[in-house]
């Protein structure tokens, strides 16, 4: 049974122009290629509904984080076909990434090169991340001034929790990963039609 399809119906995802019917052999196939081995419920929604995109959010779970509480979702990857497509394909934007067999890259964060990346291996093997390509959270504040003319509450918040020490400790290695869900089905059921689609 679909446990997507209704969730995929109320984002008005749109199939991506360059999308090639994903297969079992597909899915195998990268599963090999990248030493990964998918959740079985990102396997199932790679298998029947990957490679479309629609103008998302997703809530971040942590508390505190250089950005506010929501990420841009966009592109949830697929297989496409070679060329200007090409950046939103799974085994594409795996590669940019640079994170397998640890991590996969499952969908696009927006801009500026983020990304939605899926943990496979480890302690938190199915958790789904928000990578920050900016790497904020290493910004000293006057970037943050100089990047942006008017701060949102929320930031200037992260801002003087920093600078007092009262920010939650982030695992080495994880500065620039957010949580987004403690599963693929989470996260996925947490996105929301973007306010400015």
């Amino acid at each position: 049974m679909d446990g997507f399809a209704t969730k995929v119906q109320a984002l008005r995802l749109k199939p991506d122009e360059g999308r090639l019917i994903p297969s079992e052999r597909k899915v195998a196939d990268f599963e090999r290629q990248f030493g990964v081995h998918l959740p079985v419920d990102y396997r199932q929604f790679l298998l029947t509904h990957s490679g479309q995109w629609g103008s998302l959010t997703a809530p971040c779970l942590e508390e505190s984080t250089p950005f506010g509480t929501y990420v841009c979702v966009q592109d949830l990857y697929g297989f496409m076909t070679d060329g200007d497509r090409q950046m939103f394909d799974i085994r594409w934007a795996t590669a940019a990434f640079g994170g397998a067999p640890t991590f996969v890259a499952i969908a696009s964060g927006g801009m500026n090169g983020n990304m939605i990346v899926l943990k496979c291996r480890g302690r938190d093997a199915g958790n789904v991340y928000h990578y920050d390509a900016q790497q904020r959270a290493l910004w000293p504040d006057e970037e943050f001034r100089y990047m942006f003319s008017a701060l949102h509450p929320l930031i200037e918040d992260w801002l003087e929790r920093r600078r007092t020490g009262n920010l939650p400790k982030k695992q080495r290695g994880y500065e620039s990963l957010y949580r987004l869900g403690q599963s693929f089905t989470e996260f996925f059921q947490g996105l929301q039609v973007s306010d400015e689609e």
